[in-house]
């Protein structure tokens, strides 16, 4: 069973529905925005590199309601930062409407964070988990209800709850970035995920 403990809610992935498990990442399933160059193989998706802008990689298919993404990442030597993943972002405006962004090793700092675009009103980082040059993370990352989060190799570094969350209704994408970066993806897996209520005792 795959538990994910955040304050006050146990998410259950196990139990989760899945939107869309990739055992081959298939070119054309795939929408590039902006210049960056991405290599989509059957096992990876890797994008860069790219020393001079960023650009993003959204699977075609948009989905409502909770999303949370599960997938291993790496940074690709000599770079050393952006680990960047999208969900819930809407593609109905260009390059992207409501939505949010998740980072390892971004923000100029090393940092991890979550932001809401295209507004940026919802923006949180923090410096509890910088990332290495060819090593491969386990990340799990989300939104459930209005509470978002990052788990990293099994530990949840980074959560926070939205003032303004959107709505069951938005119809959003999910996918990933560069930022002057090169970088690798694999074995993702995207859940419609089951959740409850948990009781918090000191």
């Amino acid at each position: 069973m795959k538990n994910i403990r955040l304050l006050g809610k146990l998410i259950d992935l196990s139990d989760s529905g899945i939107l869309k498990k990739f055992d081959r990442f298939n070119p054309d399933d795939w929408i590039v925005v902006g210049k960056p160059k991405w290599t989509v193989t059957g096992s990876s998706i890797i994008g860069g590199p790219d020393p001079d802008t960023h650009g993003q990689l959204f699977y075609k298919t948009p989905y409502s309601g909770d999303m949370v993404m599960e997938f291993d990442a790496k940074l690709i030597a000599p770079s050393d930062h952006d680990l960047v993943w999208w969900y819930r972002t809407s593609l109905t405006t260009q390059p992207w409407g409501r939505g949010y962004l998740a980072a390892l090793g971004g923000w100029f700092r090393n940092r991890a964070g979550i932001e809401s675009v295209p507004d940026f009103a919802l923006s949180a980082t923090s410096s509890s988990c910088p990332v290495l040059s060819d090593k491969w993370y386990h990340i799990v990352s989300g939104a459930v209800g209005n509470h978002h989060f990052i788990e990293v190799d099994n530990s949840v570094i980074f959560e926070l709850t939205d003032p303004n969350p959107l709505p069951d209704s938005h119809v959003g994408h999910f996918g990933f970035g560069i930022y002057q970066s090169h970088v690798e993806y694999s074995n993702l897996t995207v859940y419609a995920p089951k959740w409850r209520s948990a009781e918090e005792k000191y």
